[in-house]
């Protein structure tokens, strides 16, 4: 029983955790003093989270992509880099379909699918983003091949166990760096007119951020 709420209790936070993260963050991200927002709605994405596990549950598991997919499709839909908006165009069963060649992969392979498992999800994630300036739309594409994944998953690892965990905050941020640097944005996007903007947040959102929801 004891149990059963610890649990529940766990599960009840994490959304608010994960607000409240992609809040810091953005507040406290810059780009040649051009700031990123995050304007969602905790109890918003509270309630998301809590009805799309609960179908998790109820499907035994197999709503999981689908769950993951809107919940990043919320999460991207709210975020801002200036004049710059963002959305999220990959569904569920792509998703799933991905996983389900992992999981008949990863066994036959003796784990080697994994690499190529990596980069598929990593451009699911990147290329499904869709960046919206002035009405003018394109895409993000991820340009990294499994040969790359090899290198920095053998490389990371290698340096946590050699440094004892030690070279944890380093492994992190040398993983981002190099995500970025696979990154790429069609020349559509005018990153020269990238403009400041303010995004100001309505009093009931300012005082359900003190709240549990």
């Amino acid at each position: 029983f004891l149990f059963a709420i610890s649990y529940f209790i766990f599960i009840s936070i994490i959304p608010v955790v994960i607000h409240g993260t992609l809040k810091y963050r953005s507040k406290n991200t810059l780009w040649k003093g051009i700031q990123f927002h995050y304007l969602g709605s905790k109890s918003e994405l509270y309630w998301k989270f809590l009805s799309g596990l609960l179908t998790t549950f109820l499907t035994l598991g197999i709503y999981t992509p689908w769950f993951f997919t809107e919940l990043r499709k919320y999460i991207i839909s709210h975020l801002r880099f200036g004049n710059l908006s963002f959305e999220f165009k990959g569904e569920g069963a792509q998703l799933f379909w991905i996983q389900i060649k992992f999981i008949l992969l990863f066994p036959l392979t003796f784990g080697i699918y994994s690499f190529w498992f990596i980069k598929e999800l990593l451009q699911f994630y990147i290329n499904n983003i869709e960046v919206n300036q002035n009405e003018i739309k394109t895409r993000l594409q991820l340009d990294v091949r499994t040969g790359d994944i090899f290198r920095l998953t053998i490389i990371n690892f290698a340096l946590i166990i050699f440094s004892f965990g030690l070279a944890m905050p380093f492994v992190i941020l040398r993983t981002y760096k190099a995500l970025a640097s696979f990154i790429q944005i069609e020349d559509s996007i005018q990153i020269n007119k990238i403009q400041q903007a303010n995004y100001k947040t309505t009093f009931k959102d300012d005082f359900l951020d003190l709240k549990l929801v």
